[in-house]
């Protein structure tokens, strides 16, 4: 029996994850170029003086989230069809094989780069990393050096402990629950923002439980073969959506408030999301050799990168001259170095335990 039949293959996934990993990479060696000497606004800076670059990244994690939430959610779906029931310890075994290894590993190498370079940190804050609540240091502004980024696999990891829970209980009416949950977390940042809750809002923004569960309602929607999604995968729709993308990595896309940039990319991203795996109208064919091997190893470049940026700074100094040389350099260097040391922790940390993995897994997934 040719067991790659019984695995789920939802085209382009891989893709996306490779944008939005890229996307991150990019913004984060574009705000640490002042280290290098080079000009770490080359970008733009918005109204406020901030650097725009930084909202690639913020945009790349959305783009993550709401694939997380619609990939997790629709293997659930598959394995409630085929088991009748969802194994919620299962479902924690495949997550805690999948992030934990690398998750940690990253955390003992940046401990050691902290004793090394005798780089002071609080030591107080250490506790919530180590506990994947990251998120709390990011919005009390007490992020650590180079596991800040942290802060997302944190989120993810929260909200999957209630998750599944919600799945598991709601039986025929998960769709409603699902979009009462978007609404009222949705309705709190809102408000949070017009009546100048700054810390209810920073708390919600990056949370962004209400992203997931965008990609959660989309993914139930598919399942279902609901009409609507005939006029997501529209070419006009997918156009629209692909421009917007555009805009985004070329940080054109602003807004004057906050309360829905992220779920405006989170949709953007689902639609793109259903315009590959529906293989219509999908403008940019995302199911490729390249993006797919980035795709793969996304998960290590994301978590990778900040420690490369700091080693590059530290080994090249600072250039004389802003010259564009040294902009490639810089970028070459350290996106290379990123995907080479993702590659080879993927082939010898992360590969093993999702072999292992596959042991837990019901409804099996090549994305």
């Amino acid at each position: 029996m040719d067991k790659s039949k019984n695995v789920i293959h939802l085209k382009g996934l891989n893709g996306i994850r490779a944008i939005a990993a890229l996307s991150v990479i990019i913004a984060h060696i574009t705000g640490e170029l002042h280290n290098f000497g080079l000009d770490d606004s080359i970008f733009g800076r918005d109204s406020n003086g901030d650097r725009v670059s930084i909202l690639m990244a913020s945009y790349g994690v959305t783009m993550f989230f709401a694939l997380s939430g619609f990939l997790i959610t629709y293997l659930l779906l598959i394995e409630k069809q085929k088991k009748y029931r969802i194994d919620i310890k299962k479902f924690y075994i495949r997550r805690i094989l999948r992030i934990w290894p690398l998750y940690y590993f990253y955390i003992l190498i940046v401990v050691g780069v902290y004793l090394i370079f005798r780089i002071d940190y609080n030591e107080e804050m250490m506790p919530f990393y180590i506990l994947l609540a990251a998120n709390i240091p990011l919005i009390i502004q007490s992020s650590l050096p180079f596991i800040g980024h942290l802060w997302s696999i944190g989120v993810e990891e929260q909200f999957y402990l209630f998750w599944p829970w919600i799945f598991k209980k709601s039986h025929s009416k998960l769709l409603r629950n699902s979009m009462i949950f978007f609404f009222v977390f949705y309705l709190i940042k809102v408000l949070s923002w017009f009546y100048g809750f700054n810390i209810i809002l920073t708390a919600m923004t990056v949370s962004r439980f209400n992203i997931m569960i965008m990609g959660c309602i989309v993914a139930l929607l598919y399942y279902e073969k609901n009409k609507i999604l005939n006029y997501i995968s529209s070419k006009g729709v997918q156009v629209f959506c692909w421009v917007i993308l555009l805009f985004a990595a070329l940080n054109k896309v602003h807004f004057s408030s906050s309360f829905f940039d992220h779920e405006f990319m989170g949709l953007i991203t689902l639609c793109i999301i259903i315009g590959q795996i529906e293989r219509k109208n999908y403008i940019i064919d995302l199911d490729n050799k390249i993006l797919d091997f980035i795709g793969k190893i996304s998960f290590g470049i994301y978590v990778y990168h900040p420690i490369l940026i700091f080693l590059s700074y530290y080994v090249l100094g600072k250039f004389k001259e802003s010259k564009s040389l040294n902009y490639f350099i810089v970028y070459t260097l350290i996106i290379t170095l990123t995907i080479l040391i993702s590659h080879i922790s993927y082939k010898f940390l992360e590969k093993p335990f999702i072999k292992f993995k596959a042991k837990y897994q019901i409804a099996k997934s090549k994305a």
